[in-house]
């Protein structure tokens, strides 16, 4: 391929990818990012050797297994693991290459010194929850572009988003060409929208607790999107178990 960022398959025709052989990417100078599924249990030799401009190695799952010289000559990358129970296995070092969390999302703080506007989202996809708090402040905004200008995690990956309550603002094209995206849930208010916000989302509904009355001022769509009530489970109030 071209290089660059690189997202490696967790299927290919049909069937789960466990193993990446011998010398696949090696040797890839171009090559500056690339992301490993959970799937993978097996790295060959000489996997990722020699990719001089190589900065991260990003995996989705627990540690795999090694071959010699994975990374003999990648100098300059990190190893990323996510936050998550397998997370406890990981070392200081993987494959003689540092290792650090993988933090999903990135902010900035806003004007007031008290918020903050989340900028960017570098997960794994699926349903991703977004917090209430980064760097300590309310997340109050969800920047330009914030789900789609992104190297790591191809739009199409991301299937439901779950907006806490302290989000009043989604900003221009925040969600946009997320064509997989089935199902938009806020725990809040409807917040303000900028530009194209879900253009292209053609799949998606806005969920929303029906305990927020703000929602019935929306007529049946919110940013050009169908709105439905976020029911619980076994038909309980508000702050249940949601589907």
């Amino acid at each position: 391929g071209p290089g660059g960022a690189v997202i490696v398959p967790n299927l290919i025709n049909g069937y789960p990818v466990t193993s990446i052989t011998q010398e696949t990417f090696s040797p890839g100078t171009s090559l500056t990012s690339v992301i490993i599924p959970g799937s993978v249990t097996n790295l060959g030799n000489n996997e990722l050797s020699s990719c001089l401009s190589l900065m991260g190695i990003y995996f989705q799952g627990n540690p795999p297994n090694l071959g010699q010289y994975v990374f003999n000559g990648d100098e300059l990358a990190t190893v990323y693991y996510l936050p998550t129970p397998g997370a406890t296995i990981w070392g200081a070092t993987f494959g003689g290459l540092p290792t650090a969390l993988w933090e999903p999302f990135t902010a900035t703080t806003n004007a007031d010194n008290a918020t903050v506007t989340l900028t960017s989202y570098t997960g794994p996809g699926g349903t991703v929850t977004i917090p209430g708090t980064l760097n300590g402040l309310p997340v109050t905004s969800i920047g330009a572009n914030a789900f789609t200008a992104n190297v790591f995690v191809s739009a199409l990956q991301i299937t439901n988003v779950l907006i806490p309550n302290t989000v009043t603002n989604l900003g221009d094209g925040a969600f946009q060409m997320c064509s997989n995206l089935a199902g938009v849930y806020f725990q809040g208010n409807p917040p303000s929208l900028g530009a194209n916000v879900f253009t292209g989302d053609n799949l998606a509904t806005v969920y929303y607790l029906t305990g927020n009355t703000n929602w019935l001022a929306v007529p049946g769509t919110f940013g050009g999107l169908t709105t439905a009530p976020w029911l619980t489970v076994n038909g309980g109030t508000d702050g249940g178990d949601y589907s």
